[in-house]
């Protein structure tokens, strides 16, 4: 069936908004052509693997926030980002709330933009978001430990 005799316009045309209402009942999660995967970078869904990915690391930072309260209240660890050390000083309230903010909306800032590619074409935001995720595995392993060895 030809373009003109169809209905509507191709929705292939303009993007669809992330976090509009479009992107809750679309169906689009990936892209069949290989013309329209270098051309467009946003889907109208996201897939259970992507998001899930972005909630385990907002978990995992909200644990990194509690962990390292607990390391500095022990005297174990001092924070060493110099704006989350800042954050201290007002107190853990400011700290968690602060911290889990940014991280937040960088992740889903992440979601959106996960099929964008970064490095010169080399690798896609949603290849990083693994990385992000496995580093902040290893990072609450690691002040596990910490805890561990400091009680």
């Amino acid at each position: 069936m030809s373009a003109d005799k169809r209905g509507h316009d191709d929705r292939r045309h303009k993007a669809t908004f992330p976090l509009s209402l479009d992107s809750l009942r679309g169906s689009r999660y990936f892209f069949r052509r290989k013309i329209d995967q270098d051309r467009y970078i946003y889907v109208d869904r996201y897939s259970y693997r992507a998001v899930f990915a972005i909630l385990t690391i907002i978990f995992l930072s909200s644990a990194d926030a509690l962990l390292t309260l607990n390391l500095i209240n022990l005297g174990t660890v001092r924070e060493f980002n110099p704006v989350m050390d800042y954050l201290l000083s007002y107190g853990a309230t400011s700290f968690i709330v602060v911290k889990s903010l940014i991280t937040s909306v960088c992740v889903l800032v992440a979601l959106i933009f996960k099929n964008h590619r970064l490095w010169n074409w080399r690798v896609q935001v949603k290849n990083v978001l693994s990385g992000v995720l496995g580093m902040y595995a290893v990072l609450i392993i690691y002040e596990l430990g910490l805890l561990y060895l400091s009680v």
